[in-house]
């Protein structure tokens, strides 16, 4: 004889709910997700890192820089102060358990006295602003520590082909001197100007010195409007560069749309990846030793003239400038000869002619330029915002 057994519908949802040990709100948001698109853009598991290089691992330029106004890190530039004169540096000391690698210190050489910029800028292309379009806004998220506790502000400027900047700014609070803090900031959608084939640049400035002239408005942290340079910094910002040896650092920048006030989990690239992404904007030559090779193919025009060209490992954002250091000289096949004053002719976004100026080579022989017992010569190629 067959026996039937029915037991009633148990919806699971809410039996999770009456356990002893409640899920959480992160959870309780969770388990009500209806898809696991939901699921997945509650943790912020598809999304990418719009800020190139903010595990700063990649410094083609250098590892140590004095004074501003110039690019440090790659992707990262100082807008310094003359009389202040700080220094920038790579450093190893990151949070714990961050999931960093280095960090960025600025060093005060002197008292930051309010003249000037004293920040640290990050530049967005339109190309990767876009996504920004949405009904919710960003997030911004970075580890800090400075020696002086107190208010900080970060700026978002969005730049116009037109000339126009849309502004509005945010302050986070270090609470303790010379400890890592981790730091959120959301930043509403501009409702009224969207990025566009219009937005040349979004430039995000980490401010660490206090400018009087940029507090003399009405500070705008509320909502986008049109820049004023007056309403970007509160009365009460503080000076990070007080006093020579002090120190601001920043390590594990992110930049995501949508809102994640409690911040993300640390959206690492590796270090092949990072490097890749740093040089579509600038590409330096690094010799391995005093005499490495650092163009070939090419041929001796003349005597006194030899083209080599240089295929650049990444496609660059666009066409390069060109820049150069140090003492190279030019193979012809046979023998070597000191060369200089090179010049860049015909460059695209993927390569690069070079003429450079010797005297007694052989025309008509092949040529390769290598740096001539110099270590520190190099070739650079700028495509920077």
């Amino acid at each position: 004889m067959a026996v039937k057994v029915t037991k009633p519908e148990i919806d699971i949802r809410e039996k999770i709910s009456e356990l002893d040990k409640p899920s959480g709100i992160a959870g309780e948001a969770m388990l009500r997700a209806n898809t696991p698109q939901e699921q997945s853009d509650l943790i912020g598991a598809n999304l990418n890192n719009i800020i190139i290089n903010g595990d700063f691992q990649i410094w083609q330029r250098g590892d140590t820089f004095t004074t501003g106004n110039k690019f440090t890190a790659d992707r990262w530039y100082l807008y310094g102060n003359g009389t202040t004169n700080e220094t920038v540096t790579r450093q190893t000391d990151v949070p714990k358990y961050s999931g960093n690698s280095y960090s960025l210190r600025i060093t005060a050489g002197g008292t930051y006295a309010g003249g000037n910029y004293a920040m640290l800028r990050y530049k967005v292309e339109p190309k990767d602003l876009m996504k920004l379009n949405n009904a919710v806004g960003s997030t911004l998220q970075f580890w800090v520590k400075a020696d002086n506790p107190g208010l900080y502000t970060i700026t978002f400027l969005q730049h116009r082909n037109s000339g126009s900047q849309r502004q509005i700014s945010k302050t986070y609070t270090i609470n303790s001197s010379d400890a890592w803090e981790f730091k959120t900031v959301t930043i509403p959608p501009d409702s009224t100007v969207l990025y566009d084939a219009d937005t040349s640049q979004l430039s995000i400035d980490w401010i660490y010195g206090k400018n009087t002239g940029y507090a003399t408005g009405t500070f705008n942290d509320k909502a986008w409007e049109n820049n004023t340079s007056g309403n970007r910094q509160p009365v009460d910002q503080t000076n990070a560069m007080s006093a020579s040896g002090k120190k601001f650092s920043i390590s594990g920048v992110q930049f995501v749309p949508g809102k994640y006030p409690s911040g993300l989990p640390h959206l690492h690239r590796s270090y092949g990846e990072e490097l890749a992404l740093c040089q579509r904007y600038y590409y330096r030559t690094a010799p391995a030793n005093s005499y490495s090779w650092v163009a070939w193919g090419g041929y001796c025009n003349t005597s006194s003239n030899a083209i080599v060209f240089l295929q650049f490992p990444e496609r660059m954002r666009a066409v390069p400038t060109f820049g150069h250091s140090g003492n190279f000289q030019v193979a012809d096949g046979f023998s070597v000869y000191a060369c200089s004053s090179p010049t860049i002719t015909d460059p695209t976004q993927e390569n690069a002619r070079l003429d450079w100026s010797s005297s007694g080579l052989t025309m008509g022989r092949v040529a390769a330029v290598r740096n001539l017992n110099d270590a520190s010569a190099y070739l650079e190629f700028n495509a920077e915002i």
